[in-house]
C-alpha cells in the first residue's frame, strides 16, 4: 500500500472515531451537555441544554441532529449566527444529517468505554470528575441562564460521574474535519481564541488541524495556521508539532513556516527559522533551500546567499539545475555582477554532472555582454552550437544586445542571420534592438527593412505589447532625422492595423514634433489624444510647455500649465522649464514667485534648478544673492556640478573678484570637476583684467598639463595683458611664439 493511501486510510479512521464519539451519546440514558456555536463580542461559544422530554423552555428552540435525529435545545439568539444558519442550508430540511458538530464532553461508564487514538487524546481529556465538581462550574459559569443552570444541577446530582466541560473549539475542528474548509480559523485568529479559551486548549486545536491539513497535502492550510501562531509566539512551533499527534514532522512544519514568512514578506523571520532548524539538526530539503536562495538573490543579499549555497554543497542531495541557475542569475546581474563567480557556477556544474539548460546559459552569456565582452559571449554561443549543446533565442538576444551595446550592429547583425540559418526563430525583442539601434546611427532604411521583415514572419500581431514598442522606435527614428512625414505614415498604418494606442504612442510623436519646432502639430496631436479618450499625464503637457517656451510663447505655455494644474500636479521639471524660460525673456520676478509656488507644493529644487537660478542672478550682475544661493546648497547638501561651477566663475570673473574666482576654482578641482579650454581662458582674462600676469601664465601652463594645447585665443589674452602692464618684451615672446605655432 502507498504511503498515500496509508494516509488517507488513517484520516478516514480518525473520522470514524469521531463520528463513533457523538453517537455514543445516543446509547446512554441520560442528557448531557452540549456545545454549539456561538459568536459574541465576548466569546465564540455558549452552552446549551439537551433534554429527552418534550419540553422547551422560553428563549429555546428545538433541533434535531444526526441520523438518529437527537433533539437538542439551542437559545434562539444561536440561531442567527452565520454559521449555524449555514450548517441548517446544508443540512436540507431543517435538521443535521451527518454532520459532527455537537461533540459529548462527558459519558456515563467512561471506565468502561474504549476511546484509543486520535479521538481520545483529543477530544475526550478530563473525565471522572466528581458530581460537586461538575456542580460548581455550572454555578459558576457566567454563560449559562437559570434555566439552563436548574436543568444541569439536576442532571449531576442524578449521575454522579457525569462532566460537564467548558465551551471550547473542538465543535469547529469537527466541522472543519467534516468539510476540508478552514474558513471558520481563518476569521478566528489563533490570538483571540488564546484570549477566550487560554493558550494550551487554542494551541492543542490549532495543532489538531495543523496535523490533520498536512495528512490531507493541503499545504496552504498548514502555513496560514502555522505562521497565525508564529506570529503571536515564535517559540511555539515544537508544541504545535508535539500536540499534532505526529501527523506534521518537524521538518514539515519548518518548512511550511518558512515558505509562509516568504510568501507574506518576513523574509528576516524565515531566515531566523531556517538557522533554527538547521541548528537542532534538521536537514532543509533542496527545493526549500531553492526557494530561499531565490527570495535573497531577488533582495540582492548577496552573503545570505553564499552561506545559503555552501550549506547546500553539503547536503546529502546536492544542489540541482535550479540551485545553479538561481546562483548563475545572482553574479549575472545589476549591483552583484561577477563574471569570475558565473565561470566557477559553470565549473562546479561540470563537476557535479549537471547539465546547465538554454536559462543558465543565457544569464552566462548576459553577464559576459554586460561586462563588454559581446565578443567572447559570441564566441562561446558558437561553441554552444557546434558542441549540440541546449541553447535558445534568450542566448541569441543577449549577444544581440551585447553588441547593440558597443554600437556593433553589423555583428548584431550577423547572430541574427545566424539564428535562421540554425533554425531558431528570432522574436520580437530580437528585432527591436536592431530597429533602435538602425535608427539611433541615423540608418531608418534598415531599420525599416527589418521592421518589413517582422511583418512577414507574422512577428507584429494587433494589440498592445511589444509589436508596439516597433513602431514607436521606428517613429522615434525618423522624427530624429527630421522625417516627420514617415513618422507620421507609421502613425496612420497603427490606426489602420487597430493598434491600441497608448499615452506613449501619443507623447512621442508630440515630444518629436516639439523638438523639430513643430508646434501647431504637436498641439494638433495633444487634440487628437483628447479624442481617443486617452489623459495626458505630466510629461506629456511639460513637452508641449517646454516647446512654447523655447519659442518664447510664454503666455501660452502658462496657459497650458493652469490647465495641467485643473487635474495634475506638475513637478519638479515642469518649474524648472518655466523658470529658465521666465530668465531667457527677463522677467526675474516672475522666476521667485514660481520657485515660491514650487516650494509650497514640497518639490525638493535639485543641481538643475539651482544652477538655473545662479546662471539667471549672474545674467543680471546679482552676484550677491547668486553666492547665497551657492551656500544655500551646500547647507542643503546638493552638490554642484561642472555647469554651476562655470556658471559663477564666469559671473566672478566679471565682477573682477580675482580672490573669491580662484578659492570657488581650486574648490571645483578638489571636488573632482576637471575644467575644459573655455574655463581656463576664462581665468586668464581675469587675471590679466587684475594685472596678475604671474597667474595668468601658471593657468597657461595648467591647460598644457591637463593635455590641452593653448590656442589663439588663450596667447591673445596674455599678450594683451601684458600689454596692459606695459612689459612689451614678454607680450613680443609670446607673439613670436604663436606666430610659430600657426
Amino acid at each position: 500500500m502507498s504511503p498515500n493511501n496509508k494516509k488517507l486510510n488513517k484520516l478516514k479512521c480518525i473520522l470514524k472515531r469521531w463520528h463513533s464519539s457523538s453517537r455514543i451519546l445516543s446509547n446512554v440514558t441520560t442528557t448531557t451537555t452540549a456545545t454549539v456555536p456561538h459568536h459574541s463580542s465576548t466569546d465564540m461559544w455558549q452552552h446549551s441544554a439537551s433534554f429527552n422530554g418534550d419540553e422547551v423552555h422560553s428563549g429555546y428552540h428545538p433541533v434535531y441532529v444526526g441520523k438518529s435525529r437527537r433533539r437538542y435545545l439551542v437559545k434562539t439568539a444561536l440561531m442567527k449566527h452565520p454559521l449555524f444558519q449555514n450548517l441548517l442550508e446544508r443540512s436540507g430540511e431543517g435538521g443535521l444529517p451527518g454532520v459532527l458538530w455537537v461533540l459529548p464532553d462527558s459519558y456515563l461508564d467512561v471506565p468502561n468505554k474504549d476511546y484509543r487514538g486520535f479521538s481520545r487524546r483529543s477530544l475526550i481529556r478530563r473525565v471522572h470528575k466528581s458530581s460537586s465538581a461538575a456542580l460548581s462550574t455550572i454555578q459558576d459559569d457566567p454563560l449559562v441562564d437559570s434555566v439552563e443552570r436548574t436543568s444541569k444541577t439536576s442532571q449531576v446530582n442524578q449521575f454522579s460521574s457525569c462532566t460537564v466541560r467548558n465551551p471550547t473549539l473542538f465543535p469547529y475542528i469537527a466541522v472543519s474535519v467534516k468539510t476540508l474548509n478552514h474558513d471558520i480559523f481563518r476569521e478566528t485568529k489563533f490570538a483571540n481564541a488564546v484570549e477566550i479559551y487560554g493558550l494550551s486548549h487554542a494551541l492543542e486545536s490549532f495543532s489538531m488541524l495543523v496535523g490533520i491539513s498536512s495528512l490531507v497535502k493541503m499545504r496552504g492550510e498548514v502555513r496560514h495556521l502555522l505562521l497565525d501562531v508564529m506570529v503571536f509566539d515564535k517559540g511555539l512551533l515544537s508544541e504545535v508539532v508535539r500536540f499534532s499527534s505526529s501527523l506534521i514532522t518537524p521538518l514539515q512544519a519548518y518548512g511550511d513556516l518558512i515558505k509562509a514568512l516568504v510568501d507574506n514578506s518576513m523574509i528576516e523571520d524565515a531566515l531566523e527559522f531556517c538557522l533554527e532548524a538547521m541548528g537542532i539538526g534538521l536537514e532543509m530539503s533542496v527545493p526549500l533551500c531553492n526557494y530561499l536562495l531565490k527570495c535573497f538573490v531577488e533582495r540582492n543579499n548577496v552573503g545570505v546567499v553564499r552561506s545559503l549555497y555552501e550549506y547546500m554543497k553539503v547536503l546529502r542531495s546536492s544542489p540541482n539545475i535550479y540551485t545553479y541557475t538561481t546562483m548563475m542569475d545572482l553574479y549575472t546581474k545589476g549591483n552583484t555582477l561577477d563574471v569570475d563567480e558565473a565561470n566557477k557556477i559553470l565549473v562546479e556544474m561540470g563537476n557535479h554532472s549537471v547539465r546547465p539548460n538554454a536559462i543558465t546559459y543565457s544569464m552566462y552569456l548576459r553577464g559576459h555582454c554586460k561586462i563588454g565582452k559581446a565578443e567572447s559571449a559570441w564566441e562561446f554561443l558558437k561553441d554552444l552550437q557546434h558542441r549540440g549543446l541546449e541553447y535558445d533565442n534568450y542566448c541569441c538576444n543577449a549577444v544581440i544586445l551585447g553588441f547593440y551595446r558597443k554600437r556593433e550592429l553589423n555583428k548584431a547583425f550577423t547572430v541574427l542571420d545566424e539564428m535562421k540559418k540554425c533554425g531558431i526563430s528570432p522574436d520580437v525583442h530580437s528585432y527591436n534592438i536592431l530597429v533602435d539601434g538602425f535608427c539611433k546611427e541615423g540608418n531608418v532604411s534598415e531599420a525599416w527593412n527589418l521592421f518589413e521583415e517582422m511583418h512577414r514572419r507574422e512577428l507584429m500581431p494587433n494589440g498592445y505589447g511589444r509589436d508596439l514598442m516597433a513602431y514607436n522606435i521606428l517613429i522615434d527614428g525618423c522624427c530624429q532625422h527630421g522625417d516627420l512625414d514617415g513618422a507620421r505614415e507609421l502613425w496612420h498604418e497603427m490606426i489602420h492595423e487597430k493598434f491600441t494606442l497608448d499615452i506613449f504612442c501619443h507623447t512621442n510623436l508630440i515630444y518629436n514634433y516639439s523638438q523639430n519646432q513643430k508646434l501647431q502639430e504637436a498641439t494638433d496631436q495633444f487634440e487628437i489624444m483628447f479624442n481617443d479618450g486617452v489623459v495626458p499625464n505630466v510629461v506629456t503637457y511639460t513637452i508641449i510647455i517646454d516647446g512654447f517656451c523655447k519659442e518664447g510663447l510664454i503666455i501660452e505655455a502658462f496657459r497650458f500649465l493652469n490647465e495641467m494644474e485643473q487635474g495634475l500636479n506638475p513637478n519638479i521639471f515642469t518649474y524648472i522649464t518655466i523658470i529658465d524660460a521666465l530668465y531667457k525673456i527677463g522677467s526675474s520676478c516672475g522666476v521667485w514667485e514660481i520657485f515660491g509656488v514650487m516650494i509650497k507644493r514640497a518639490l525638493i529644487p535639485d543641481v538643475v534648478l539651482y544652477t538655473i537660478l545662479i546662471n539667471g542672478l549672474v545674467k543680471t550682475l546679482d552676484l550677491e544673492k547668486a553666492l547665497m544661493i551657492y551656500a544655500m546648497m551646500s547647507q542643503r547638501g546638493i552638490d554642484p556640478n561642472i555647469f554651476t561651477y562655470t556658471s559663477l566663475i564666469n559671473g566672478l570673473c566679471s565682477a573682477g573678484m580675482l580672490p573669491t574666482t580662484l578659492g570657488l576654482f581650486e574648490e571645483m578641482k578638489w571636488k573632482g570637476f576637471k575644467p575644459d579650454k573655455v574655463l581656463y581662458s576664462t581665468m586668464i582674462l581675469c587675471c590679466c583684467r587684475c594685472k596678475d600676469m604671474k597667474k595668468s601664465l601658471e593657468f597657461v601652463n595648467s591647460i598644457e598639463i591637463d593635455g590641452f594645447e593653448p590656442d589663439g585665443i588663450v596667447y591673445s589674452l596674455i599678450i594683451v595683458g601684458y600689454c596692459r602692464s606695459n612689459n612689451m618684451k614678454i607680450a613680443l615672446e609670446l607673439f613670436y611664439k604663436l606666430e610659430t605655432k600657426i
